[in-house]
């Protein structure tokens, strides 16, 4: 039951944390955005702002997992959150005083997206020295459940901090999140993250990367799952970038995308709590398939779907996010060496976020070359593609959620 969960001191601690953190992040894109409009009126600062974040957090990635199994992984956070707390406290300092200057505020948004480059790998390591083996499934539930609630009140509280008090207060109140996150962190007592032997513990940076994707490779069930996932996040953008365009052209429009947002973030909860439920034999095989439910929302935009059918996709949409994503990191917590999670979860990171950006720089070019329907039919094909092809490997379809001997040292 979940309750055994809570009994758990470490996790309490993590999940505390972490959910602590959570609650402030989802302030700041809706803060710093609106912040930034107000104070520059100025869509291209704006846009050097946002990626001088997201840049740093795609190329340190792979640093930050080999970094994360080297070191005590909650130590790394502490570091991260500290680091990020300072970063979002002098931002929203900025805003407050109306002292912006373009660089500063670059140069503390890359020092934050190389934070979180190394917080990111940390996180799936952490949970499996936090939490024994039958409760995994549960716990990574619980903190997806927190990013979905989170997600979902976290930008309607930003927008009232806006209006009210000024964004700045907004990403002070985000930084003083971060501090609180780090003080929990640093209360857990954890075992020593014990490298195999002395040379592994004097070995290079690039032996350590090398090691890792070699992880990734020698396993079809690693390989094929990140490569679903990067097709995932590029149907996702270009679900982000073209549904609002073509809701916006009916009646209504604006009441209609934000009514499949609202539906997309309740099958998000609905999908935690279906993981915090259900027990499978098979964890990839019904990922895969779950993750089938994300289809249904692409061909609705691109054959023009009542606003009421399209809500219905969408609440399946988020199903197909939360409810795979569990079973995966649970499955990646059981089956891989507890000295390699960060590096492996480093790469699935990577995977993820590497074609979200050229989905949001490419989707309305594509829609303007072969049509937007056509554009969405490709994504949905995409996603229908890989996951058929998933299910074929031998790998997934064998893989179950006992988990074997070498995971466990």
């Amino acid at each position: 039951m979940s309750g055994d969960l809570w009994r758990v001191v470490p996790f309490r601690y993590q999940f505390a944390a972490q959910a602590t953190s959570m609650a402030g992040s989802t302030l700041s894109p809706v803060a710093l955005s609106l912040g930034l409009l107000q104070l520059t009126g100025s869509p291209r600062t704006l846009s050097l702002v946002l990626a001088a974040q997201a840049v740093p957090t795609v190329v340190f990635l792979l640093v930050g997992g080999v970094w994360a199994d080297r070191l005590p992984r909650h130590k790394v956070m502490v570091c991260a959150n500290l680091v990020t707390a300072v970063t979002q406290g002098c931002l929203g300092i900025m805003l407050l005083t109306g002292a912006f200057h373009l660089w500063l505020a670059m140069g503390l948004q890359f020092i934050a997206g190389t934070a979180l480059a190394f917080y990111f790998p940390s996180t799936l390591g952490l949970t499996a020295l936090t939490v024994p083996a039958h409760l995994l499934q549960r716990a990574n539930a619980m903190l997806s459940l927190t990013r979905s609630t989170a997600g979902g009140v976290g930008p309607l509280v930003a927008g009232l901090l806006v209006v009210s008090a000024g964004a700045g207060w907004a990403l002070v109140a985000d930084g003083v999140t971060f501090l609180a996150s780090a003080a929990l962190l640093a209360r857990l007592k954890l075992p020593k993250q014990i490298r195999a032997t002395q040379d592994d513990v004097q070995a290079s940076f690039l032996t350590d990367l090398r090691d890792g994707f070699r992880e990734v490779t020698r396993r079809a069930w690693v390989w094929s799952s990140i490569t679903a996932f990067m097709f995932t996040h590029l149907a996702s953008a270009i679900f982000m970038v073209l549904g609002p365009v073509l809701l916006l052209r009916r009646d209504h429009g604006v009441f209609g995308w934000a009514a499949v947002i609202a539906g997309l973030s309740v099958g998000q909860v609905v999908g935690d709590f279906a993981a915090l439920r259900l027990t499978v034999q098979r964890p990839l095989v019904v990922a895969r398939v779950v993750e089938l439910l994300s289809v249904p929302a692409l061909v609705g935009l691109a054959f023009g779907a009542p606003i009421w059918l399209l809500v219905i996709a969408a609440v399946c949409g988020g199903i197909a996010l939360t409810l795979p994503d569990a079973l995966w990191l649970t499955t990646m917590q059981g089956h891989l060496p507890k000295d390699s999670l960060s590096r492996v979860s480093s790469y699935d990171w990577l995977g993820s976020l590497a074609l979200r950006p050229l989905g949001y720089v490419s989707a309305a070019a594509l829609a303007a070359v072969i049509g937007t329907t056509t554009t969405f039919i490709v994504a949905a094909t995409l996603i229908v593609l890989t996951r058929i092809g998933g299910l074929c490997l031998p790998d997934v379809r064998a893989l179950t959620n006992r988990a074997p001997k070498e995971a466990v040292g």
